[in-house]
């Protein structure tokens, strides 16, 4: 009957133990013992789920009220993560067909995040993109990712109006 409630999940039972010392006696104290570990398992396991969840609400949060781009890329260059800043300044990204690869961004930073993916070090960099009369400014951090998610994680800010204010300033 207990073993029955734990087999639908309920780990909270507990078999009497027997007077006597023998068999029955060492199985329900196995018995016992092995509920109370699987219950205290699944509370490590749900902890660590809730602490997980937590975690990646917060870093959701974050990346949705920076004003830098952040773009993680895998080691095909693959976008398979582009928060709000960085669709604002590159709308393409908002395109998620089979996957978009960074290049869509420019040759640049396709260049910069591959740099750092091969080298296994960070880079860093400026860009100018030039359009028909039009140009902008960026700076760009690449930063491999461990083993664990291979790729890298671009961070990039548009600096054109600092470059334009300077250029007036002078």
């Amino acid at each position: 009957s207990a073993s029955e409630d734990v087999k639908k999940g309920d780990l909270t039972v507990q078999v009497k133990l027997p007077q006597q010392e023998n068999e029955i006696y060492e199985l329900t104290e196995s018995f016992n013992s092995m509920t109370q570990r699987l219950r205290q398992q699944r509370c490590e396991i749900d902890e660590a789920h809730k602490e997980a969840l937590e975690r990646s609400q917060f870093i959701e949060a974050v990346l949705s009220s920076v004003s830098a781009g952040v773009v993680r890329v895998d080691n095909d260059l693959t976008v398979t993560l582009a928060n709000p800043s960085a669709v604002l300044m590159f709308p393409a990204l908002s395109y998620d067909e089979d996957g978009i690869n960074l290049t869509v961004m420019g040759a640049e930073f396709a260049e910069l995040a591959q740099s750092a993916i091969a080298s296994r070090e960070a880079k860093a960099g400026t860009v100018i993109l030039t359009s028909e009369n039009d140009q902008q400014h960026f700076t760009i951090r690449a930063e491999p990712s461990d083993e664990d998610l291979p790729g890298c994680v671009l961070t990039f800010d548009d600096t054109t109006r600092l470059i334009i204010a300077q250029r007036q300033m002078a």
